[in-house]
């Protein structure tokens, strides 16, 4: 019979485990990223649907209605300024990297276009 004791059971081995474990551990720029980059949506999303006339339908579209596409609706209504336009543009590309390469991190590169700001 056999328990959950058993090695068999034991996920901390299993090989899915351990490469999840890996890019999600905390500390993990990907982690972050991805995790601050959520909260942002569901920030985008919620102005969206307090100023659009169909901001429901908007905001639960995603295929139609990217996160880009909401950036530009906010921009174009002026809900947006041109600097948080490009700094919310600039976490979803920098999101979009951490959810697709293999092997990302945060390098100073990526920082520039926060130099000089306050």
């Amino acid at each position: 019979m056999s328990t959950r004791n058993d090695q068999s059971f034991n996920l901390a081995h299993n090989p899915l485990v351990v490469t999840l474990n890996h890019l999600v551990k905390p500390g993990s720029h990907r982690l972050q990223v991805i995790v601050a980059h959520a909260f942002i949506e569901l920030l985008i999303n919620a102005f969206i649907e307090a100023k659009c006339k169909h901001g429901k339908a908007i905001a639960s579209h995603n295929r139609d209605y990217t996160h880009s596409a909401k950036l530009v609706i906010l921009h174009e209504v002026g809900l947006l300024t041109d600097q948080e336009f490009r700094r919310f543009d600039w976490l979803r590309k920098l999101r979009n990297r951490a959810a697709h390469e293999s092997l990302f991190a945060i390098t100073p590169s990526d920082l520039l276009p926060f130099k000089g700001s306050k």
